[in-house]
């Protein structure tokens, strides 16, 4: 299995920043929203999400596979202690996120990360270095305790503008699981669940864990994540870096 400890790769080539009243609009929403770093109880199974309050949008992107839970992550859901950490759904564009984004602010949801390019109008991110493929338009809200994560291309041909053409419509991403102990789980997957394959490397900085994996003719990913104490954020860079470079390289 690959490990390594979160590296930088080349900057971006391009940045494109929208300047219009529509997303003054939604930043100036979300900032009426308390910042959600507080700890969330992190329990969900996949059954749970059909008891969410989700907007109709996010529902019917969600609910697609409720009944049945997707292969590519059915056999995460074997894992010892395994729960729903966060779900993470691609859009086909910035629009489409901001729909979805609004749509969720007005059925309660609560602010974690407001709209935001990735990495360069994070606040915490700034100082990281990615590739322009790597960019992306991001935002994170809490629905109940479960976050979702929205994501849309930054630019045409970046690796979510890729991942949606492959899916042929919004849908989602990954589904992150909460282990105890990442290196236990990953052992357990290369004796007995072949199917999953590693695609990044375990990405590791502070108190956070977190690798990539895929079952074989899904484009959709498994995530594994390990929460240690001692460590109040939802997401590091550093991470993000890491685990989108596995993409890259895919």
């Amino acid at each position: 299995m690959k490990r390594q400890e979160c590296v930088s790769v080349r900057p971006i080539a391009r940045h494109l920043k929208p300047n219009n009243s529509r997303f003054a609009m939604r930043s100036s929403q979300n900032q009426r929203y308390p910042d959600a770093n507080e700890p969330t109880d992190r329990g969900l199974n996949w059954d749970s999400l059909a008891d969410l309050a989700l907007p109709h949008s996010i529902r019917k992107i969600v609910s697609r596979n409720l009944s049945d839970p997707p292969a590519f992550i059915r056999p995460a859901m074997s894992f010892r202690s395994a729960r729903i950490d966060h779900i993470a759904i691609a859009f086909a564009s910035y629009g489409e996120l901001l729909d979805a984004d609004f749509s969720l602010l007005r059925s309660g949801a609560k602010v974690i990360d407001p709209v935001h390019a990735w990495p360069t109008t994070a606040a915490e991110c700034k100082e990281v270095q990615t590739s322009w493929l790597d960019a992306k338009w991001m935002s994170t809200l809490a629905v109940g305790t479960l976050p979702i994560t929205l994501l849309a291309p930054m630019i045409h041909g970046d690796l979510i503008s890729q991942y949606v053409s492959s899916c042929g419509r919004a849908d989602i991403h990954h589904v992150a699981f909460a282990v105890e102990d990442i290196d236990s789980i990953l052992g357990e997957v290369g004796r007995v669940l072949p199917e999953l394959r590693q695609i990044s490397v375990v990405a590791i900085d502070e108190a956070l864990s977190q690798v990539f994996l895929r079952s074989a003719g899904d484009p959709r990913i498994c995530e594994l994540i390990e929460r240690r104490s001692g460590f109040g954020g939802f997401f590091t860079c550093k991470n993000i870096a890491a685990l989108t470079q596995g993409l890259r390289q895919e």
